[in-house]
């Protein structure tokens, strides 16, 4: 068994909004009323949502396992994520080609097809390597366009971003 010392301080804001995004509604927890005896329920609870959620369009037990292990490594080495892309300090070029690759594939061969698991099966660093290779090869050449006119709409939504940041004012 392996004891840990927390501190538990502070406020903790949980939203929830609709998917339309026509409300949004907040509580507020003082992390420090928290009951000791519910504690290793929410860390059982939100480890339990953390790794299924990474198999959340799973169709079968093959298809989930996979990605729940991955989830749960992770986790286990002490990383949030077990989505490699950007980690390793690419240029955005890079990710957004790394993103638009993924997808084509994805849709190539199919969500359910065993290369789609044989893809995601692999290692983080796998995964960007071979990413790489396509973007390098035939694939890239091919999917030059579509990877740019991404950029271009990543880059329009963050200016619109800024934009109405700067429009507005907020008193907290």
């Amino acid at each position: 068994m392996t004891k840990y010392t927390i501190e538990l301080t502070g406020a903790f804001a949980i939203a929830k909004g609709s998917r339309e995004k026509t409300w949004q509604s907040v509580v507020t927890c003082d992390l420090a009323a928290l009951p000791e005896s519910i504690i290793l329920d929410l860390i059982r609870h939100g480890l339990k949502q953390k790794v299924a959620d990474a198999a959340s369009g799973a169709k079968t037990e093959a298809e989930a396992t996979g990605p729940m292990q991955k989830a749960l490594d992770a986790i286990l080495k002490g990383e949030w994520s077990s989505r490699g892309e950007g980690s390793d300090g690419a240029s955005m070029e890079t990710i957004v080609g790394r993103s638009v690759m993924r997808n084509a594939f994805k849709l190539k061969v199919g969500a359910k097809s065993p290369g789609w698991a044989k893809f995601t099966g692999l290692s983080d660093a796998d995964q960007l390597a071979k990413l790489d290779a396509w973007l390098a090869g035939p694939q890239g050449v091919a999917l030059a366009e579509p990877i740019a006119k991404e950029i271009a709409l990543r880059k329009e939504r963050a200016a619109n971003k800024a934009d109405a940041a700067k429009a507005v004012e907020f008193d907290i």
